[in-house]
C-alpha cells in the first residue's frame, strides 16, 4: 500500500469515491513548510500548496493502492498539479499532488487570504509544537482535530456571535429560535437557509430567513438554490463540530458574492457554534 495526504477536495468522501470508485477512510495528518492557497483555474477555486516555513498545511493521509494512484492521476488537473513525495510532520513519507514546477506562479490568479486563515495556521503552529507526541498515536488525532474545528469557529451567545477580527453577527430572537429548530430537526443530514438582514458597519443585523429550494440532502452534503441579493448570510449545517470550510463551501462563496458583495457564509457545526468566510 501507498500514503496519500490530501488536503482539498479529496477529502470529500464524495469526491473521493468520485476519482477512485470507492471509500478510504483518512486519518489527520500534517505538513509542515507549506501552506495552502486557492487560484482561480477554469473559473473555480482549486487549493494548492505554496512552500512556506512558517506555516503548516492540515489533512487527511490515506492509505491507497497503486490502481487509485493510476486512478488520481488521470483524475487531477495535469496542467495544474503533479505527483511528489513529501515527509510528514509524524515522518511519515507520502505522495501529494502539488503545484506543476513548470507552472509560473507570477501568472496565477491567488484568491485573497482571509485574516481567519491566516491566525488559523499560525495558531496551529503552536498547538502541533506541543502535541506533536499525541499527533502520533490513536487519541492525538482526535485531539488536533478538535483543536483545528474550535479554532475556525466561533459561539454563539444571547443571539450575538462576535467574530476575531471583530466583526459582530446580531441575531433576532426569533430568527435564531428559528435556525435552531430547523437544526434539531436535521441531524442526520445537511440543511440550507439563507439569512437576510442588514449590514451597519461590521455588524450584520439577521432579521429573517428562508429556506432556499433543496435538491439533495445527504449527511455530508447539501445541494440548493443559491440565495439571492435578498440574503446576507447564506448558511449551511455541517456534521458534528466540522466547521472547516470545504473546497465546495468556498466555490460557493465565489458564487454568492457575485449575488451580493457584503455576503458571508456560515456553517453551523454545532447548536451554538458556527463558522463563517471571508
Amino acid at each position: 500500500m501507498e500514503q496519500l495526504f490530501v488536503f482539498g477536495t479529496l477529502r470529500d468522501p464524495h469526491m473521493l469515491r468520485e476519482a477512485v470508485g470507492r471509500t478510504i477512510a483518512g486519518i489527520p495528518a500534517v505538513l509542515a513548510g507549506y501552506k495552502r492557497r486557492y487560484v482561480l483555474h477554469l473559473d473555480e477555486p482549486y487549493p494548492v500548496l505554496i512552500p512556506d516555513k512558517h506555516h503548516v498545511v492540515d489533512g487527511l493521509l490515506l492509505a491507497v493502492t497503486a490502481k487509485d494512484l493510476q486512478r488520481l492521476d488521470a483524475y487531477e488537473d495535469r496542467v495544474l498539479y503533479q505527483r511528489k513525495q513529501v515527509t510528514l510532520t509524524n515522518g511519515t513519507k507520502a505522495w501529494v499532488y502539488a503545484l506543476r514546477t513548470t507552472v509560473d506562479q507570477n501568472k496565477l490568479h491567488f484568491l485573497p487570504e482571509s485574516s481567519r486563515q491566516n491566525k488559523l495556521f499560525i495558531v496551529l503552529s503552536a498547538v502541533l509544537l506541543i502535541f506533536l507526541f499525541f499527533v502520533s498515536i490513536g487519541p492525538g488525532y482526535h485531539v488536533l482535530s478538535y483543536l483545528q474545528n474550535m479554532i475556525v469557529s466561533s459561539p454563539a451567545q444571547d443571539f450575538r456571535i462576535g467574530l476575531p477580527d471583530g466583526r459582530l453577527i446580531l441575531f433576532s430572537p426569533t430568527v435564531y429560535e428559528q435556525l435552531q429548530s430547523i437544526y434539531l430537526s436535521q441531524q442526520t443530514k445537511e440543511f440550507s437557509v439563507c439569512l437576510q438582514g442588514k449590514k451597519e458597519g461590521t455588524t450584520y443585523k439577521i432579521t429573517g430567513l428562508e429556506v432556499p429550494k433543496t435538491y439533495e440532502q445527504e449527511t455530508f452534503h447539501v445541494t440548493a438554490q443559491l440565495c439571492d441579493s435578498t440574503t446576507l448570510i447564506a448558511l449551511h449545517s455541517h456534521p458534528y463540530q466540522q466547521c472547516i470550510f470545504s473546497d465546495q463551501d468556498i466555490a460557493y462563496y465565489r458564487k454568492f458574492a457575485k449575488v451580493n458583495v457584503d455576503g458571508l457564509i456560515a456553517v453551523m457545526c454545532d447548536r451554538d457554534r458556527f463558522g463563517f468566510y471571508p
